[in-house]
């Protein structure tokens, strides 16, 4: 698995929104996927919007094409949200891209 690029930026409400993205095998990323829960395939590829919100650059994103799956999951203890996508640009590398945020408790 490759080091991780880690970035943090303040929303539009000051709030800390995380952004991760690392190479690494289809099982290493699977595995980072499985622990965030809600792992679904992604049957449309990975859309400009979604490339974006992630920071993916369209390369990686056309480079793999449909094949992309995704995980969302929630931690209700701190209070945040943590949603991954997981593209696939060969057999032996996959890319993983996730967003950590806080989430509004009412």
């Amino acid at each position: 698995m490759d080091e991780p690029d880690i970035t943090a930026e303040r929303d539009d409400d000051g709030n800390v929104e995380y952004k991760v993205h690392f190479s690494g095998s289809p099982d290493e990323a699977e595995e980072v996927c499985r622990q965030v829960k809600g792992w679904l395939p992604h049957l449309e590829g990975t859309s400009t919007e979604e490339q974006q919100r992630f920071g993916i650059d369209a390369d990686v994103a056309a480079k793999a094409g449909e094949e992309t799956r995704e995980c969302t999951g929630i931690d209700q203890e701190s209070g945040t949200q943590t949603e991954g996508l997981v593209l696939y640009s060969d057999d032996e590398t996959a890319d993983v891209y996730l967003r950590t945020y806080e989430i509004n408790r009412r």
